[in-house]
């Protein structure tokens, strides 16, 4: 190879890691955006729920002291107020001032402060004039008589609510739209860097072989010329070469550092905002639920389910990113133990299903990934136990078919795990093993798409292969193979 096709070469996979590492770095980028934008919406619809209930509860202190005269009464309204008087400013900060929303945040301002003053003054009424002034002016407002009455204080908190509806509808359809468009984010994050790496590993692999070739040729050459100048200059460009890799080395190594930055991004940085979205939803539950409306209420517990679903995400995405990253030697991995251990695991769910596993025959011993080969019969058990018939006890049936020997020498074996459940078609055989992958809704069965990938992802790293057999309402088979141990 001539020296300027070698050059040419070097300065390709330059251009190419350069290019990759770029991509990598844009694409994590966006999902810490999009995520920032998403907790954003969240902490808009937070305070706004606060505020609302503030005025509540600044209502009902009212109307408690308007009854009973007592001075403690009105420690709950002073507090109420407080909150309410904090959330506007909290509600300010939040929305930018070029939104659309910070109108009706201060249209909302503006009511929220007119019922306040209302508050206040029914108050002085009750100190002043007594509890039927008080009361009169709650009915038909300050100033406001039976024959002609004046705003009143239900439809004031009447229009709070419309316009809080109307900026928590348009933050829940913001969020909705950030949150797909980041889980697209973490999708395109996470395939770039899987893609950039396998990438980087084939230029570097390509380089060393025209490197390799071009010494061969050199070597060859010079073999005619004088000896000592043969010398130096392979010498020379061997010391070119090194430098040369030692550079696209370390480009690897920050690309393949960038995909554990994106391993603790989802680790770390994103469930610690939803560890507190889960506290904080708590303590609300805890000590406001008795105050709140249905629909609050409501909102609580939607919040904690969503925040448990991202959660579960997260773990298995990162359960899919580590197949490779914390992979363990393998050795000598008796299945059978490893399907009991499973089973044991899994006591409760088969309880619950009313199902059962069976072991038809023995099952061998392989080598494997202990972690990983456990990872995968769970996962294929669980399924075979979720995705069951109506009024259909589970029944999954495990075996295993020792195989010829391959092309390469060794003794696989197949494992089987059927079960009598919904099945699918075989049309979807495919997308089946896909990340994110999903034949039915999230509300029909729990989960988030990732198993299945996940089980491809380790019988892969083991030199296997995994496929599927099923008919819709008959059942499914779900076969896998890997290397048996060696004698």
């Amino acid at each position: 190879m001539k020296r300027t096709a070698l050059m040419f070469w070097f300065l390709a996979v330059a251009v190419l890691l350069a290019a990759n590492s770029y991509v990598s770095f844009v694409n994590v980028r966006k999902l810490i955006n999009y995520s920032q934008e998403v907790a954003h919406s969240r902490d808009v619809i937070f305070m706004l729920d606060r505020m609302v209930a503030g005025l509540i509860n600044s209502e009902t202190g009212e109307r408690g002291y308007l009854i009973t005269g007592e001075e403690s009464y009105l420690k709950p309204y002073r507090d109420a107020v407080a909150v309410v008087r904090d959330t506007e400013q909290a509600l300010d900060d939040l929305v930018d001032s070029e939104s659309p929303q910070q109108a009706r945040v201060r249209a909302l301002r503006v009511v929220a402060d007119e019922k306040l003053v209302m508050l206040a003054s029914v108050i002085e009424l009750r100190d002043t004039r007594g509890f039927d002034a008080a009361r009169l002016a709650i009915l038909f407002g300050l100033g406001g008589t039976p024959e002609k009455p004046a705003r009143t204080g239900k439809q004031m908190m009447d229009e709070a609510r419309a316009i809080a509806d109307a900026i928590r509808t348009a933050e829940e359809q913001e969020l909705a739209s950030k949150s797909q468009e980041r889980m697209a984010a973490s999708d395109s994050a996470m395939f770039t860097l899987a893609g950039s790496g396998i990438l980087n590993v084939s230029l570097l692999l390509g380089l060393w072989y025209a490197v390799r070739r071009d010494m061969k040729a050199r070597a060859a050459t010079n073999a005619e010329r004088e000896r000592s100048a043969a010398i130096a200059v392979e010498s020379e460009e061997r010391r070119r070469t090194a430098e040369a890799l030692s550079l696209l080395n370390q480009r690897l190594e920050v690309s393949n550092r960038e995909l554990q930055d994106f391993a603790y991004v989802a680790s770390h940085d994103l469930q610690e905002p939803l560890r507190k979205i889960q506290a904080f939803g708590d303590r609300l539950m805890t000590r406001f639920s008795e105050v709140l409306a249905q629909d609050g209420r409501d909102y609580l517990e939607r919040m904690h389910s969503a925040a448990s679903r991202m959660q579960t995400l997260i773990n298995d995405l990162l359960t899919f990113a580590r197949v490779t990253t914390k992979a363990q030697p393998f050795s000598n991995v008796d299945l059978g133990e490893i399907t009991q251990e499973v089973l044991s695991d899994l006591e409760t769910r088969l309880e619950s299903s009313g199902g059962k596993v069976e072991i038809t025959g023995p099952l061998p011993i392989v080598n494997a990934d202990p972690t990983q080969v456990r990872q995968v019969l769970q996962n294929l058990i669980a399924n075979a136990l979720k995705f069951r018939r109506p009024d259909v006890a589970p029944i999954v049936r495990i075996s295993a078919n020792a195989l010829p020997v391959d092309g390469q020498g060794r003794a696989m074996v197949e494992i089987a795990v059927a079960d009598n459940g919904i099945g699918f078609d075989e049309k979807y055989l495919d997308r089946i093993f896909n990340v994110f992958q999903r034949l039915h809704g999230r509300n029909e069965f729990e989960g988030t798409g990732i198993g299945l990938a996940v089980a491809r992802k380790i019988i892969e790293r083991h030199e296997g292969s995994i496929t599927a057999k099923s008919r819709e309402g008959e059942g499914a088979t779900f076969l896998f193979t890997l290397t048996l141990a060696s004698t």
